[in-house]
């Protein structure tokens, strides 16, 4: 039987990264055209979309 590593629910790419710089947090009252929620693949991708598309618009 091969003996495998303890899997921590980790992943190892991370290790592989410089530190997260922090977050940087609205303040206030904002005003936009479009809110997107969420910076996974979909709403990367939406935001980055939706300035292609409407570069004059305030996108949060």
């Amino acid at each position: 039987m091969i003996n495998l590593p303890k899997d921590d629910h980790s992943c190892g790419w991370y290790q592989a990264l410089p530190p997260a710089a922090p977050v940087k947090r609205l303040k206030g009252v904002q005003k936009a055209d479009y809110a997107v929620l969420g910076a996974g693949f979909a709403g990367l991708a939406a935001a980055r979309r939706l300035a292609e598309h409407h570069p004059e618009a305030r996108i949060v």
